[in-house]
């Protein structure tokens, strides 16, 4: 928790100074990138960043450089793939990567507390496992989103190679011409149940901490939640309702009626 009322006051700042920008379309990343730009103003961590599909980071930018904040904008948050040793194909493994890096990636906003951090993250080039370190991720939760990844690109491949065979040539214009594959459907399904069950961690839980209330996710969970909860008490509220709308959202018959209620409980609370 932050050691002092000024790191409160300053987090109200910010908050009240940054609220008028819409920092995503969606609304849960909406409150999200919040989460992420608060903890930092109030010392909970030292490093965040914002990525907020790129809208009005210029301005966010100004707002938290006017309240004490030290930025740095990069193209991506992290621009390097882990290495992959044990997959069979490292060329075709290699046309993937730099085909993906061909596409010109969105702006990210990286805060930090000091400027030492901030000269430290200029001009470097992160993994995910290096970016999930600076952002304070539970080391278990950062393992096991790269491993992700890397299943994804090897499922990819496998299914392109089974479309087009294994000449890169071929596999090159297949990712160039955007060809659709099927991945298996546990791919992401943590994403949603991080939302259900840790709403205001900024980061996607392993399975490890879904399954306890006494991981490193739970833990920073209800010490955002505190958090937050002192800061502005209807952003918190605001998370809460989000998440138990939300719960089980996959499975529901009428979608629309819950993204209704979603999208209508954020104009309530900001008008952008």
């Amino acid at each position: 928790m932050p050691d002092s009322e000024a790191q409160i006051k300053k987090a109200r700042a910010v908050y009240d100074a940054t609220r008028h920008l819409r920092l995503s379309e969606i609304p849960p990343l909406d409150y999200t990138d919040r989460i992420s730009l608060l903890t930092v103003a109030g010392g909970l961590r030292p490093v965040g960043v914002l990525e907020g599909e790129g809208l009005q980071l210029s301005p966010v930018k100004d707002a938290v450089i006017n309240n004490g904040l030290f930025t740095s904008v990069t193209k991506a948050v992290w621009t390097v793939r882990e290495p992959a040793p044990d997959f069979p194909r490292a060329d075709l493994l290699a046309v993937l990567h730099r085909n993906r890096n061909r596409e010109q990636p969105r702006s990210a906003l990286w805060l930090c507390s000091t400027r030492e951090d901030r000269v430290q993250l200029k001009g470097v080039q992160l993994t995910k496992a290096a970016a999930g370190n600076v952002l304070s991720y539970p080391a278990c939760c950062v393992r096991a989103s790269v491993n992700e990844d890397l299943a994804i690109d090897k499922a990819f491949l496998e299914a392109l190679v089974a479309n087009v065979g294994v000449d890169p040539v071929s596999i090159e214009k297949a990712i160039r011409d955007n060809v659709q594959v099927e991945l298996p459907d546990e791919f992401g399904a943590n994403v949603p149940k991080s939302t259900e069950e840790f709403p205001f961690i900024i980061h996607v839980a392993c399975d490890d901490c879904l399954a306890t209330r006494q991981s490193p996710s739970a833990k920073l969970n209800e010490a955002y939640k505190s958090f937050i909860q002192e800061v502005n008490l209807e952003l918190h509220n605001a998370v809460v309702e989000t998440s138990r709308l939300l719960t089980g959202f996959a499975h529901l018959e009428d979608k629309g009626e819950v993204i209704a209620r979603v999208e209508a409980l954020h104009r309530s609370l900001f008008r952008f």
